[in-house]
């Protein structure tokens, strides 16, 4: 199964937590605007079923603030680095568990807690590796999927 026909079932599980869990909006986009500048946060979680992999999620800082504030409902305290960090967690392991579903909805994976990624998705060896771009509405969000094996 060639990696692109993960594209659509990835997008829909960004779509589905971001507009669900944290009310953004997210839309596919060819390719981010510039933000090298930027701190980015990263968060990465292995899975195993009847497929082998890892998954991952990077966003701006700026972006992972937002995303942590409407995940926690707090509008007038900014969340601190320790929870933005472990709701962007919490978002990579609900995206990967809806994604996970949509590839066998009958299957159960077993995923590590998300931890620390510096890396980025273009730095992954390709074993059917796909990585998609979304447009948030205030922000950037980069997720990937990288298929090590089928068990």
């Amino acid at each position: 199964m060639n990696s692109t026909h993960f594209d659509p079932w990835l997008a829909d599980a960004v779509t589905e937590v971001v507009e669900s869990m944290c009310f953004m909006s997210a839309e596919v986009v060819q390719q981010m605007e510039n933000e090298a500048e930027t701190q980015w946060i990263s968060r990465r979680l292995e899975f195993q079923g009847t497929r082998k992999g890892s998954f991952g999620i990077h966003t701006p800082l700026p972006t992972a603030r937002l995303l942590a504030t409407n995940f926690l409902g707090e509008e007038s305290e900014e969340p601190g680095d320790m929870q933005v960090g472990e709701v962007v967690g919490e978002i990579a392991n609900m995206i990967c568990g809806s994604f996970l579903g949509r590839i066998d909805s009958k299957e159960a994976f077993t995923l590590s807690p998300p931890y620390n990624d510096a890396g980025m998705p273009q730095d992954l060896p390709d074993f059917g590796h796909t990585c998609l771009s979304f447009s948030l509405d205030d922000g950037a969000l980069v997720a990937w999927f990288n298929i090590e094996s089928k068990l």
